[in-house]
């Protein structure tokens, strides 16, 4: 076991102590193992922190009181770097990406830069007018758009629990109607 103790500067330090704990690096080479970065094949872009809900599992603590969302400048050089950089996948989150008005812009000019778009929805806020999903569908350029993500447990005793009474069927009906 490894003493501890605070050092008043740096000539406290005797050469000989060993770390309190075994660095990454050596415990990777103990093993056998080494760590190489591959190919970034997904871009996850956070749109915002405004969300229609407050979830307790949300780690971001996202909500209607909260009032950052990515400008329209800041979308700009998303799609830029996704243009400098190929994607299989272009990830959008939030809060709820949906909410932000930007969404539109950001799935037509993505669309043609990656062969497919996620967008992370809580379903809930398309109940009400959506900042663009359904407006970009004739936007998408023949990337695969629309396939929602759900997040948190995707039990109905759970959704209740974690979001609020009811919180699923509205939107399901409202994807229903969207597809056709």
């Amino acid at each position: 076991m490894h003493n501890l103790k605070s050092l008043s500067s740096p000539l406290d330090c005797d050469p000989e102590d060993k770390p309190a704990f075994e660095p990454f690096e050596s415990t990777l080479a103990r093993h056998g193992l080494t760590l190489k970065r591959s190919e970034t094949t997904i871009l996850q872009v956070n749109l915002g922190l405004l969300c229609n809900q407050v979830c307790r599992h949300c780690h971001l603590e996202a909500g209607p009181n909260r009032s950052e969302n990515m400008s329209f400048d800041d979308a700009e050089q998303v799609v830029e770097y996704a243009r400098r950089n190929r994607f299989e996948t272009i990830d959008l989150t939030g809060g709820a990406p949906e909410l932000n008005p930007n969404l539109p812009y950001l799935i037509s000019e993505l669309s043609h830069l990656t062969p497919r778009i996620l967008i992370r929805s809580n379903l809930s806020a398309l109940t009400g007018e959506p900042a663009g999903v359904a407006d970009s569908s004739n936007h998408t350029g023949g990337a695969r758009t629309g396939q929602p993500l759900l997040t948190g447990q995707p039990r109905p005793q759970c959704v209740g629990f974690e979001r609020g009474p009811e919180t699923t069927a509205k939107p399901v009906l409202h994807l229903l109607q969207f597809a056709g």
